[in-house]
């Protein structure tokens, strides 16, 4: 017996959408990022005596509120959306004059990114155009949170997923999953 897709957008999935109008491929994020959004971050170093939680000013921050505007469900869940839409989700460190504490960490959707390393200095950069006012900047990658998924492809970035995976589903399932779906889509 064979399967094709039978949805088409708002309800029904069609091989040919941009996967981000679809609202089963967005069903799907908002699953996983709520889950991720549910997680307390912790912030873990490593030394001479071991692995340790630490309990200082960065981990507060983590664990109570990244920045003015988003609690840390906020924060994890938008992360994790742009992660599994984009394969990179990216957050950008804010920190005090001169340097020496974290003011605030703010997640960002990108309309475009480069990254690259700068001849001159030999510092890496990362450039974007923001989404919330359209505006591009450039700030040195180390103040960059970047998560990558299917990273094996590039240098430092994360893929797209296969075409294959954009156009044709037989079958997506994680029946052993809080969020799991099992889909059985014939083809004609």
């Amino acid at each position: 017996m064979k399967f094709s897709p039978i949805f088409t957008i708002r309800g029904e999935y069609n091989a040919s959408a941009d996967m981000d109008a679809s609202d089963i491929i967005g069903s799907i994020t908002n699953c996983i990022a709520t889950n991720v959004g549910k997680l307390t971050p912790q912030l873990i170093r490593t030394d001479s005596r071991g692995m340790m939680i630490r309990d200082d000013y960065l981990a507060k921050l983590l664990s109570l509120r990244w920045s003015p505007e988003l609690s840390v469900y906020d924060a994890l869940y938008k992360m994790a959306a742009q992660l599994v839409r984009k394969s990179n989700a990216f957050a950008v460190i804010f920190y005090n004059d001169d340097f020496s504490k974290v003011k605030s960490i703010v997640p960002i959707t990108t309309r475009g990114f480069r990254v690259w390393e700068d001849e001159e200095t030999g510092a890496m950069l990362f450039r974007f155009t923001w989404d919330y006012d359209g505006k591009i900047y450039t700030v040195p990658y180390q103040s960059v949170i970047h998560l990558k998924a299917r990273f094996d492809r590039k240098r430092f970035l994360g893929s797209e997923p296969d075409p294959a995976l954009k156009t044709h589903w037989n079958y997506w399932t994680q029946p052993d999953r809080p969020c799991g779906i099992w889909l059985k889509i014939p083809q004609t």
